[in-house]
This record gives C-alpha cells, structure tokens and sequence, in this order.
C-alpha cells in the first residue's frame, strides 16, 4: 500500500516529477531522432544535442569527411541531458550545417553524394513522420508515465 502524500508537499514533489519527466523525454526523443534517422558516416547521428530551455542548438559542424564508406560502429544510444533547474524544458537540435537537408526540411544545394547516401539510410520525410506520428507521443507518454511513477505519482 502507497503511503499517503504530504498535502504541502505535493506541488513541489509534482514540480519535481514534471522537470524528471521533461528530462525523460528529451532523452527518449532524441534516441528516437537517431533511430529514425539517416545514418551513413555516423556524424549526423553523433551530433544530436539537447539544451535547457529554448535555448537553440546551432548548427556549427561541417563534414569533414566527405567520405562515401559507411560507417560501421552501431548508432549511439547513450545522450546526454543537462540537469534543468526546475520547468524550463529543453530544445533538441542536431548540430550538423546540412542539417535540414537531412531532416529533408530543405533540398540540398547542390546535392553531393553524401546527400543521395543520407537518402538511403532513411525514408523520405523521416523528421515530419516522427514529429506528427505516433511514435513520438507514445515516446512522451512512456518516458512522462515512468517519470511520474519514479516520482511516486
């Protein structure tokens, strides 16, 4: 049997809850951001990047390698997630400057091989699918419900 809450605790355990949930989540959804993702050198993948609030992730890395040999190490599946304060969020953003012709938000100018091989590690509209799917809102209700659960809630 649960133990009964302390009424004047109970909005600053849920405040605390939310900001655990809200780490979840971030987490979660950026696993799945790799997941769903294209995947050829691994650098795309690798530059997934999570920060407090709103603030925004800014494209700053270029491929190097313009290497066409895919990679062979396994998607990462460990990301971090800075602690928040308190309700603030987070904002996910990949840190790659091709990054929205790889999110097919943008077409490529010009395409490059690298482009067509992006293309085949991943479906067409990939980022769009998840973000209005239901994979991400099954996501954010598993990473909330643990959360809360872990919370006692």
């Amino acid at each position: 049997m649960k133990k009964a809450r302390n009424i004047s605790n109970l909005v600053p355990d849920l405040k605390k809850a939310l900001s655990k949930a809200t780490e979840h989540v971030a987490r979660d959804v950026t696993i799945d951001l790799i997941d769903v993702g294209p995947y050829w050198t691994g650098q795309f993948s690798k530059a997934w990047e999570i920060n407090v609030g709103g603030q925004d992730v800014q494209a700053v890395m270029s491929d190097a390698s313009l290497s066409l040999e895919r990679s062979k190490s396994p998607k990462p599946k460990l990301v971090f997630v800075p602690p928040a304060k308190g309700l603030e969020g987070y904002t996910i953003g990949n840190l790659m400057e091709y990054r929205l012709a790889a999110m097919d938000l943008a077409p490529p100018y010009p395409p490059t091989k690298r482009d067509l091989a992006i293309n085949l590690t991943a479906k067409r509209d990939w980022f769009t699918d998840y973000m209005h799917g239901s994979r991400v809102v099954g996501t954010i209700k598993v990473a909330t419900n643990k959360a809360m659960k872990e919370a006692g809630f």
